[in-house]
C-alpha cells in the first residue's frame, strides 16, 4: 500500500503541469520549455523521492523490526521500485482524466486503493484466495494484488516464474497509465494565461 501512495506525487505533478489547475502550472506553461519535458523531469524527481522514502521504510523493517528478507533483498527493493513507479503513474493518470477538485481526485485515489487492497487480501486474508478461486481474472486486473503477489512469490516460491509474471503485468499497467496520462495532457492548449 505504501508503494501505491506514490499516487499523490503523480497527482501533484499533473496538477503542476496543467495551467487551469494551479498558478505554478500557469507560470510553467508560459516558459519556453516543453510541457512534456518538464513533466518527465519532475516525475523522475518525484519517483526518486518516493522510492527513497520506501527504502527508509524497508530499512526500518529490517533494522528496527528485525524482519529478515533473506537472500532476496535485491528483488524486494526492485519490486518496491516497480510498485512506486506504478503508484505514481496511477496517480498521474487519475489526475489527468478527472477534471475535478484536488479533494475529489484524492477521494477517488484513496477509495480505489482501499478497494484494491481489500481484494488483494490486505484487510481480510482469505479474500485473496476467494478472488483467485472464483474470479481469477480479477487477480490480474488488480495492480495491488499483483504487487502483493510479487512479494508473496518471493517468500513462498523457489522459482521466479510467478514473480516475473507479476512484475511484467505491473509494468504493463504502468505503461497504460503513463500512455493515458500523456494522451490527456499533451493536447492541452490555453487561449490565455
Amino acid at each position: 500500500m505504501a508503494c501505491f501512495y506514490g499516487c499523490f506525487s503523480g497527482m501533484r505533478e499533473v496538477s503542476d503541469i496543467q495551467a487551469d489547475l494551479s498558478p505554478l502550472a500557469a507560470r510553467l506553461n508560459t516558459a519556453p520549455v516543453y510541457k512534456l519535458k518538464a513533466f518527465l523531469y519532475n516525475s523522475f524527481a518525484s519517483v526518486v523521492v518516493h522510492f527513497a522514502e520506501l527504502l527508509i521504510l524497508i530499512a526500518y523493517v529490517i533494522f528496527v523490526r528485525d524482519v529478515d528478507f533473506g537472500s532476496k533483498i535485491a528483488h524486494v527493493i526492485f519490486t518496491t521500485l516497480i510498485g512506486s513507479i506504478t503508484g505514481f503513474s496511477f496517480g498521474a493518470f487519475v489526475s489527468a482524466v478527472i477534471r475535478k477538485s484536488e479533494g475529489f481526485k484524492t477521494a477517488v485515489m484513496i477509495s480505489t486503493i482501499m478497494v484494491c487492497c481489500f481484494f488483494a487480501g490486505m484487510m481480510f486474508q482469505d479474500m485473496k484466495y476467494i478472488i483467485a478461486v472464483n474470479v481469477p481474472l480479477l487477480s490480474y486486473l488488480n495492480p495491488l494484488n499483483l504487487l502483493t503477489d510479487a512479494f508473496y512469490s518471493l517468500y513462498y516460491y523457489d522459482t521466479f516464474t510467478r514473480y516475473y509474471t507479476n512484475i511484467a503485468v505491473l509494468l504493463a499497467f504502468t505503461a497504460v497509465f503513463f500512455t493515458g496520462t500523456y494522451l490527456v495532457i499533451r493536447r492541452k492548449k490555453y487561449a490565455s494565461l
